[in-house]
């Protein structure tokens, strides 16, 4: 079974090509995958790459390559 991975905005900033004010903002308003727990968003990793390659916001979000898979 693979372990889900919890990101908060500053490390979702670090794959997506997003700031983390945008990320902050489209997650207040629900355009993003981000829950908020105990007062922080977060966001389960294979989500974010889902909602990247779903294209939501209308544009190519690109994710920078995952560390763990870049040889």
């Amino acid at each position: 079974m693979e372990s889900l991975r919890v990101l908060s905005i500053s490390e979702a900033a670090e794959i997506v090509p997003l700031s983390e004010a945008t990320l902050y903002r489209l997650a207040a308003k629900g355009e993003a995958p981000f829950t908020k727990r105990a007062g922080k968003w977060m966001v389960i990793e294979a989500d974010l790459y889902e909602w990247v390659r779903a294209g939501d916001r209308g544009q190519s979000l690109d994710p920078m390559p995952r560390p763990d898979l870049v040889r």
